[in-house]
């Protein structure tokens, strides 16, 4: 997963700084106590996603959650949630897909954790895609062709590539020392500790963060993933061919469109909450069974006939012997056949127990 990634380059201030702060040393003229920053490094889609932060925010002084594209009102309700002023609905939600963020608020709630934000807000956010998009706000229901699809899903990853990776994780470390001074003059009691034990949770594909810092803070920078397998997606690594300047293929194109496709016929079919990686690796597993013809076909009924594109698809799934899981052992027999590479398996490196961490 991260043959690839290396640390940012960033400013000489912001590496700077960030080194004294892992250090305890003075910046600009200010001496803070050193820091240790924990990654827990996972997918932030659905309930199981976010099983473990409960525990780890009980032995950490600030929590980071991932935070992009966040307004006043978001900020607003992840702080009364913390300290205890809002209680998070009692409801889970309804689709499979989504869970964390109520999970998250379920553990954070009246734990008076400092909550300390250092992501993009919308605004900022809003702007970079329209400068990447060049203003465009073309849709995929406002695309009549398959070639129209896509190509804008390729600009789409491209867009994710320029603005969502080194941009934005950029942004995030540059906002790491003026945030958490900000912190400690609203919470003058960290400044008491010996060290400030920060969790982060972030998505697995924001490695280069952890490298960067890591780099910079050596064993007082660990990571810990949610799981000990990354799920595969064309998606992906669309994303990544654009990031690292890569050939991309039409084939490539094709089938990140039809794992788009495939998103689609979920919200409505899937009905047992599975973790995101492992829903990941058997969308991509779908995607690879059907041929380009098959892709083109699909998204025809789905342009054309978006009313009866649940039944259709799933006509065209069972004619590959394909059908939603409905255990999570189906599921797993699936994904972790030898046949099949549908899941990443991180390597030892990256699992390797530190006492109870994993780095």
């Amino acid at each position: 997963m991260d043959n690839q990634i290396s640390p940012l380059e960033i400013d000489e201030k912001t590496r700077e700084e960030l080194s004294a702060l892992f250090h305890g040393e003075e910046i600009n003229g200010e001496k803070l106590p050193p820091i240790q920053i924990k990654f827990y490094s996972g997918p932030h889609g659905t309930a199981l996603d976010a099983e473990g932060i409960k525990e780890r925010l009980e032995e950490a002084d600030i929590y980071i959650p991932e935070f992009d594209g966040w307004t006043e009102e978001k900020l607003e309700h992840i702080l009364n949630v913390s300290s205890g002023k809002q209680k998070p609905s009692d409801e889970k939600p309804k689709n499979p897909l989504l869970g964390f963020e109520w999970v998250r608020d379920q553990n954070l709630y009246n734990t008076k954790k400092p909550v300390m934000i250092i992501d993009v807000p919308a605004e900022q956010m809003t702007a970079w895609i329209g400068e990447a998009s060049h203003g465009s706000n073309k849709s995929f229901d406002q695309c009549r062709t398959f070639d129209e699809a896509k190509d804008l899903i390729d600009r789409r990853f491209a867009e994710v590539a320029e603005v969502g990776g080194k941009k934005r994780e950029k942004y995030l470390l540059e906002q790491l020392v003026p945030k958490l001074k900000e912190m400690i003059k609203k919470q003058p009691e960290l400044k008491q500790k010996k060290e400030i034990h920060i969790l982060m949770t972030l998505g697995s594909a924001h490695s280069a963060i952890y490298y960067t810092l890591k780099e910079l803070g050596g064993k007082s920078v660990l990571r810990e993933f949610r799981y000990d397998f990354v799920g595969q997606s064309f998606q992906n690594e669309l994303a990544e061919r654009h990031l690292f300047g890569q050939e991309i293929n039409e084939d490539l194109k094709e089938r990140a469109l039809m794992e788009m496709l495939i998103s689609q016929y979920w919200q409505k079919a899937l009905k047992v909450s599975y973790n995101m990686e492992k829903l990941l690796g058997f969308r991509k597993y779908i995607a690879e069974m059907f041929s380009m013809v098959d892709i083109r076909e699909i998204f025809n009924v789905w342009n054309d006939d978006r009313e009866n594109f649940y039944s259709i698809f799933e006509r065209r799934l069972a004619e590959k012997g394909l059908k939603m899981p409905e255990t999570e052992k189906e599921l797993d027999d699936i994904l972790f056949t030898t046949k099949y590479k549908a899941l990443a398996i991180l390597s030892e490196q990256n699992t390797q127990t530190n006492g109870s961490e994993k780095i």
